[in-house]
């Protein structure tokens, strides 16, 4: 009988742990989804929220991302990451763009274009775990100074994403737990 408890302790543990891992392998293609743990409370709710990054049509050069509702099943929520850069599945000849000032758009541009590559470059992107998307050039300034990718106050759906301070992003609301920061990749419905 106490074998048996304790059998079920761990697999209930196990499975918590299981929940909070997210894992994609090198090379496949993964949706970004906005980092949420227990806890969390986004629009006065602690109801977990599965807030994914989709471009506004086709994935055409030019359009802008948003967040939408988590669906594994649609192509303008697939990306691939190569090179340093976040390239859209949908269409591999465009990757996230982002701008250099606060509160500039992101957008989709061609992957290849000279003009575009200081701003296609992703610092601190991760495979699995949580990380911040930031320019590369921001990958070891503090919060405070740091521009991150994400969408302004606590995510709605389209949202469009946008260069927002990481640490304003980290702490929204005070005494909160209410960071809109962090992304993980892998593969999400709501």
């Amino acid at each position: 009988m106490q074998l048996n408890i304790r059998l079920i302790s761990i697999v209930a543990i196990i499975a918590a742990l299981l929940r909070n891992v997210y894992s994609v392998s090198s090379g496949s293609s993964f949706q970004l989804k906005m980092y949420w743990e227990d806890g969390t409370e986004w629009q006065e709710s602690t109801k977990e929220r599965k807030h994914c990054i989709e471009c506004d049509n086709d994935c055409d050069e030019g359009e802008k991302l948003r967040i939408q509702s988590c669906n594994k099943g649609t192509s303008r929520q697939r990306f691939y990451y190569s090179d340093g850069k976040i390239q859209s599945k949908r269409n591999r000849n465009v990757c996230l763009t982002y701008g250099t000032n606060l509160r500039d758009e992101v957008r989709l541009r061609d992957c290849n274009d000279d003009k575009y590559e200081d701003r296609q470059k992703i610092g601190g992107f991760k495979y699995s775990g949580k990380f911040q998307m930031r320019p590369d050039d921001d990958e070891d300034k503090s919060s405070s100074d740091a521009l991150c990718i994400t969408v302004e106050h606590h995510p709605r759906p389209s949202e469009k994403l946008e260069m927002i301070r990481c640490r304003t992003a980290e702490k929204n609301d005070s005494g909160i737990k209410d960071d809109s920061s962090h992304w993980v990749a892998g593969y999400y419905n709501d």
